[in-house]
């Protein structure tokens, strides 16, 4: 009767150990939402975008910044089509770049990434990371920053996949 016992009581602990794991795999999986970004009358471009951040559209004279953020952990993503801008958008000297990556036709600058990191200025010395796209004959950039190390695959996975329809 006893080891019968047992065995209920193991059975349940088992039970609710699996539906606790369970319940963990569901609520760190990150949900996305592909927001369709309308630049002039023919152009798009197709962005994944996980469904925590929220969206701030600023226009000036020259263009549009797009920046979805996380307020819970100061990440953001900016989207910038226009002109009238220095580049690169991230010019912060605290900055280390370890990364460049740059593409030309005929002697033309197209495409320039950069990657780094910034030593981040609001947690315990953690290395927050970014990366900035620039497609210059398109006068557009992507850029992802205050990236923690555990979240870059997330967002290097969002930026190759962007799709600018021109």
């Amino acid at each position: 009767m006893i080891t019968e016992r047992k065995n209920i009581q193991i059975v349940r602990y088992l039970f609710l150990l699996l539906l606790s794991l369970n319940f963990n795999n569901v609520v760190s999986q990150e949900n996305f939402n592909v927001d369709t970004l309308l630049l002039g009358e023919s152009h798009k471009i197709l962005i994944n975008i996980p469904d925590t951040y929220r969206k701030k559209v600023t226009n000036y004279e020259e263009g549009t910044f797009i920046d979805y953020f996380n307020v819970s952990d100061f990440s953001t993503i900016t989207v910038h089509f226009g002109s009238m801008v220095s580049l690169p958008l991230i010019n912060d000297s605290s900055c280390i770049v370890s990364d460049t990556f740059i593409s030309s036709n005929k002697g033309q600058l197209e495409i320039r990434k950069i990657k780094g990191y910034c030593i981040a200025k609001f947690t315990q010395n953690q290395n927050l990371f970014f990366r900035e796209d620039d497609y210059l004959k398109y006068n557009l950039s992507f850029v992802y920053e205050n990236i923690s190390f555990e979240n870059i695959d997330k967002f290097e996975k969002i930026f190759d996949n962007v799709k600018i329809i021109w």
